[in-house]
């Protein structure tokens, strides 16, 4: 009988909806090209398309997004919680992920007014597009097109400790 090794153990697992808020802790998930399913699809940026980043706007650690099917839901502390709809065909727009150009699809105009209450600054949501071939936005290891926000540190395997 062959032995089998235990490389590594699964204790945790979380996704990361909007790029730069909240973790999300999940039971389980779907491994894509890109990582988990729905992890870094969104990201906040100012009204010129450039990401915003904690760095930036450290309030964005305090906002808790969550994905059910077609529907994301944002919440953080002193604010009415917001739903929004994933809307794929809504208007592109041109946005700018350390310093690297693409097309992200705007989310509208009540998760705008929400962000930018929460984060005091006006903002955007868009979403990386399902059909960006080649796409900026896609880990280095991702096959070109998957839609993400995940960046140079990025890999289906993200991260393995003891």
């Amino acid at each position: 009988m062959a032995t089998v090794a235990v490389v590594a153990t699964i204790s945790e697992l979380y996704h990361y909806p909007v790029k730069g808020c909240a973790g999300v802790g999940v039971p389980a998930g779907v491994l894509g090209p890109a990582g988990l399913e729905h992890d870094r699809r969104f990201l906040v940026t100012d009204p010129d398309g450039t990401f915003r980043s904690q760095r930036r706007d450290p309030l964005l650690a305090t906002i808790r997004p969550a994905v059910d099917g077609d529907q994301l839901t944002l919440s953080a502390p002193g604010v009415t919680t917001v739903h929004v709809p994933i809307d794929t065909t809504a208007p592109r727009r041109p946005v700018t992920l350390f310093g690297d150009p693409f097309t992200g699809i705007d989310q509208g105009e009540d998760v705008a007014a929400w962000l930018s209450a929460v984060l005091g600054t006006p903002c955007r949501l868009v979403l990386a597009p399902p059909s960006t071939t080649g796409s900026p936005t896609a880990a280095p290891r991702a096959r070109p097109g998957t839609p993400t926000a995940a960046r140079s540190t990025s890999c289906p395997r993200r991260r393995c400790t003891s």
